[in-house]
């Protein structure tokens, strides 16, 4: 089976093609686009310091490669966040940053946050995937 596809690479993002991924793929067909884990790090590949800054990083490049792919916030079907050394107050945190990309949503996305023991970066303590689609 061939199905068309393209990758979503934004230029104020760390360059993924370094480390042999995209951030996201589009399949251009029935426009569904699948995202990479997204952490807390700048284009230059360094980590924000904290879960905080982190989530807050990962959350904005998010929203940019929705942006860059012509989707929204609305689009996002399924979200997943994985934080390493789970803590009941990071859910919370998080709820914070993440609610004002998604408070206007009709439906909100199906989401899990899971607690992790460690990420594949060292200094990685958070990372988010995500499915979107759209008509």
């Amino acid at each position: 089976m061939t199905f068309q596809k393209r990758t979503i690479s934004p230029q104020n993002l760390y360059p993924a093609e370094k480390d042999m991924y995209s951030h996201a793929i589009e399949v251009t067909e029935g426009k569904y686009l699948y995202s990479a884990g997204i952490c807390g790090v700048d284009k230059e590949g360094n980590y924000a310091s904290d879960k905080a800054s982190q989530t807050k990083l990962a959350l904005e490049s998010i929203d940019t490669l929705l942006k860059e792919a012509g989707y929204s916030w609305e689009n996002v079907l399924q979200f997943k966040v994985y934080i390493v050394g789970y803590e009941p107050s990071d859910f919370e945190e998080l709820v914070g940053f993440y609610a004002s990309y998604i408070a206007d949503n009709e439906i909100y996305p199906a989401a899990q946050v899971i607690g992790v023991a460690a990420l594949a970066e060292k200094a990685g303590l958070v990372e988010m995937e995500f499915i979107a689609a759209k008509p």
